[in-house]
């Protein structure tokens, strides 16, 4: 989530002295200089009036020939405003301030006030009209890899200055952070838990200042693990319920006579041992596109697909075509041992990604939730489960009532 705060000041009327400039420069020596926004009004100061005072004139000089601003003269009874500052000025006849209204890039340049006359002894100001800056806007992109993360702050205006920090510090100059030449773009090198806060872009130029602030957080993993890992965990929900079914199946007191819903029973166990087979086939190739082949995966995706399809055959086959299969002594051990093997090398191998996955994510600051991946399974996976429990002894009480019915005789 992104949270933005700014700041920004620039007064309508602005009277920034920013450096005094040493004799000998372009124009003589400029005493002062002053910064404004566009738009806004400009107060030139007061000249220093040293000796008795005549005739005051405000002059722009920037233009040949220059160009008169307003003139007062001791005797007059009002000062002239020329030109295009008819409208545009306000000038004090007594201290002799200028205020300049609506200024543009185009008022940019040398302001001269003359006293007397003597122009050896004029007062000059340079004023440079400028855009503040606006509001950033802050974005992150990581890279690939998932190795670097980059922060683009978006801003505009001019002789903009920008300072990055992190949780209201700023950020030093080490070898684990990249900026660009504009400064513009922060690149975070080798990801790791303790780059994770608040980072915030401050841009400023010499009349505003405004900041938006990003909330960093990434993921220890990239994508593809994330889906591995929620398919881990739903595969291994499903072998816990496959566990139970064949725990259910061996504490029967006496062996079932074969019937509908036994078969269907067994097929839901045979095909939830599938699924999570398949699942996990799935998570094995994700795993081995992210951290490498090895053996032991090869030997995995072999174990997994012949799970896959026994399991498979057993649910699809015709109950009375697989009977010419399982009168076979060795076939028979192989089909009734592939299930229950199945399921133990499900969970097992569901724990180790899930585990392994988890000890990935320790490098990021914010982690997978798991809830939904093992609840959802979990609840549909116990509902046929349920069901056919709910019916078996249901048809179990049944048979009791029809062996004892009431009023019998106790023996």
């Amino acid at each position: 989530m992104m949270q933005v705060s700014d700041q920004v000041f620039f007064p309508s009327i602005l009277l920034l002295m920013l450096k005094d400039f040493s004799p000998g420069s372009a124009v003589e020596s400029l005493e002062k200089r002053i910064f404004a926004a566009v738009g806004s009004s400009v107060l030139f100061p007061a000249p220093e009036i040293r000796s008795h005072l005549k005739i005051i004139q405000w002059e722009f000089i920037n233009n040949h020939p220059l160009q008169l601003i307003v003139e007062y003269q001791l005797d007059s009874s009002k000062a002239i405003v020329y030109g295009p500052y008819k409208g545009r000025v306000d000038f004090n006849e007594s201290t002799g301030y200028l205020l300049l209204k609506n200024v543009q890039k185009k008022d940019n340049g040398i302001y001269k006030v003359v006293i007397n006359l003597e122009e050896k002894k004029a007062q000059k100001v340079s004023l440079t009209v400028i855009e503040p800056v606006t509001q950033p806007q802050l974005r992150s992109n990581l890279s690939l890899d998932g190795s670097t993360l980059w922060l683009s702050c978006d801003v505009s205006g001019d002789r903009i200055t920008i300072v990055w920090m992190r949780n209201e510090e700023p950020i030093p100059p080490e070898e684990c952070y990249q900026q660009s030449e504009d400064q513009k773009h922060l690149g975070i090198i080798n990801l790791e838990k303790s780059d994770c806060g608040n980072f915030s872009c401050n841009a400023s130029n010499e009349i505003s200042w405004r900041q938006a602030t990003l909330f960093v957080t990434f993921e220890g993993i990239p994508a593809a693990l994330q889906q591995a890992q929620k398919m881990s965990a739903v595969a291994l929900m499903l072998g816990v319920i496959a566990a139970l079914g064949f725990v259910s199946l061996c504490c029967q007191s006496a062996k079932p006579k074969p019937g509908e819903e036994w078969r269907y029973f067994i097929c839901f166990l045979q095909a939830t041992v599938c699924l999570s087979s398949g699942l996990l086939f799935a998570v094995t190739i994700i795993w081995m596109a992210q951290q490498g082949v090895s053996v032991f995966l090869i030997f995995l995706i072999l174990a997994l697909t012949w799970v896959m399809m026994v399991t498979l055959t057993v649910v699809v086959w015709d109950p009375k075509r697989l009977r010419t299969f399982t009168g076979r002594r060795t076939i028979r051990i192989i089909l009734d041992a592939t299930a229950p093997g199945g399921v133990i090398l499900v969970m097992v191998l569901a724990g180790f990604f899930l585990m392994n996955i988890r000890d990935l994510e320790e490098k990021g600051c914010s982690s997978t939730d798991m809830i939904a991946s093992f609840i959802i399974p979990l609840v549909l996976s116990l509902i046929p489960f349920l069901f056919f429990l709910f019916y078996h002894i249901k048809r179990r009480k049944k048979k009791e009532t029809r062996n004892n019915p009431p009023g019998g005789e106790e023996n």
